[in-house]
């Protein structure tokens, strides 16, 4: 049986709070704006999020501090800020890591579909102008594909790679 440390378990901890209440967490994050919450905003706010997570809101309140994504922001602990390396978890999540839907690749399909119809009307009609329009939209939408995967590309995990040292 493994048994983990208890650092393992407060990271395990905070992990399925993030999982759990990210609207709550998105929320108490946009309010804040970076500044302090009083203890009465974070109660006014975990009231409204207490039934997306099936939890009283006193004790989502008290868990948040206990885990120290909540941490006091001076000494008469009335006013709380979302610890920087949360904030800065959420805030990649949620602005940044975004991988490229089906949809958006769709659209981009459709898009470059309806430029070479542009482009062939172009060629069959002997208009070199409407042409190089033409390529020159097919361009920049290709590059914007491109740009839009790379940045996607990031935010993929990477899979574990896998030695068998039974095969060497």
């Amino acid at each position: 049986m493994l048994f983990l440390k208890q650092s393992d378990r407060s990271t395990e901890r905070v992990f399925s709070v993030l999982c759990q209440d990210v609207s709550l967490l998105r929320e108490l994050e946009l309010r804040a704006s970076g500044t302090d919450l009083s203890e009465s905003e974070i109660d006014d706010i975990t009231k409204n999020h207490a039934a997306d997570v099936e939890e009283q809101p006193a004790f989502l309140v008290k868990r948040l501090k206990e885990l120290r994504i909540l941490v006091s922001a001076d000494q008469s602990e009335q006013y709380f800020l979302m610890a920087e390396p949360v904030r800065g978890i959420l805030r990649y999540l949620l602005e940044e890591a975004k991988p490229a839907s089906a949809e958006t690749v769709q659209s981009y399909v459709n898009e470059l579909q309806k430029l070479g119809q542009k482009l062939r009307g172009a060629l069959n009609a002997d208009d070199p102008t409407i042409a190089d329009l033409a390529l020159s939209d097919i361009t920049q939408t290709l590059r914007r594909l491109h740009d839009d995967m790379a940045a996607s590309r990031t935010s993929w995990p990477v899979p574990p790679t896998h030695t068998d040292r039974s095969e060497a």
